[in-house]
């Protein structure tokens, strides 16, 4: 191996050593989730499976097109689905993730989170396919 790749080489592991210090990375996971459901023409509560509820808390990579958002730095990533759930930032010393369908909320200090989906019981003309819905769980730093 020449000494230009293995500087390449040795930068890349330092590097990704720093960003992994710097930035932290959490994996989350729910341990319930309860909320709405529209069954034979009424609302009733309901609990869900939450067994696909895991996520990861973590910067953006740089070919990420979230990668430069300096106000949402951080994105909330399904475990094994290609694409970022909710963009998050930093609020004093929590967590705070949020779109149009739901949020987020995560404390480093307590290790537990929120998580509400909310959009599709707002939306006219969904025939009732919303299932509005809050989860509860921990992330443990990765």
């Amino acid at each position: 191996m020449n000494c230009r790749k293995f500087l390449a080489i040795f930068a890349t592991v330092i590097m990704s050593a720093v960003v992994s210090a710097e930035d932290p990375m959490y994996l989350c996971v729910a341990e319930a989730k309860t909320g709405f459901a529209y069954e034979n023409g009424a609302w009733t509560s309901a609990d869900f499976k939450v067994e696909m509820d895991k996520y990861i808390l973590r910067t953006h990579k740089p070919d990420e097109p979230d990668y430069n958002n300096k106000l949402f730095p951080y994105g909330l990533y399904p475990v094994g689905r290609p694409f970022r759930a909710l963009l998050c930032g930093p609020l004093n010393v929590h967590f705070l993730c949020e779109n149009n369908s739901g949020r987020f909320q995560f404390s480093p200090e307590t290790g537990r989170f929120t998580k509400t989906d909310t959009l599709g019981y707002l939306i006219k003309g969904n025939g009732n396919r919303g299932t509005p819905s809050i989860a509860r769980g921990t992330c443990s730093k990765i």
